[in-house]
């Protein structure tokens, strides 16, 4: 490295990074609390009553909704990149059902998870 060539940052005493980084640690924390009371906010808003009868496509034949949640409380539908013309999914998708399994009972009681892409349907 050229000495003489100008550094990316400043270089200043350990005692101003200190000064500098608790003033920055305050403004992170006060941030994450407008974050939180905002979420707090998003978490409040009011329901929608779904009155529409929705259906799909699954490999055990069309299926409401409702039948998706399975008797549960909650239901994630993962978007799982899968087109019709590849050979396998996404390796990123793919690591989703993995994760997920290791939150063990909440999946097995109140949670149902499907995959929905639009891969061709598996030879039967």
């Amino acid at each position: 490295m050229d000495s003489a060539a100008p550094l990316p940052h400043p270089v200043v005493s350990r005692e101003d990074w200190l000064a500098a980084r608790i003033a920055l640690k305050a403004e992170e924390k006060r941030v994450l609390r407008e974050y939180d009371a905002l979420a707090a906010q998003r978490r409040a808003l009011p329901w929608v009553k779904v009155d529409k009868l929705y259906v799909f496509d699954t490999p055990s034949g069309p299926r409401t909704l409702s039948d998706l949640f399975a008797g549960r409380s909650q239901l994630i539908v993962q978007h799982f990149m899968f087109a019709p013309e590849w050979e396998e999914g996404c390796v990123g998708c793919s690591l989703g059902p993995t994760i997920c399994t290791a939150f063990g009972r909440i999946w097995k009681t109140t949670t149902s998870s499907l995959p929905a892409c639009r891969a061709r349907p598996w030879p039967n």
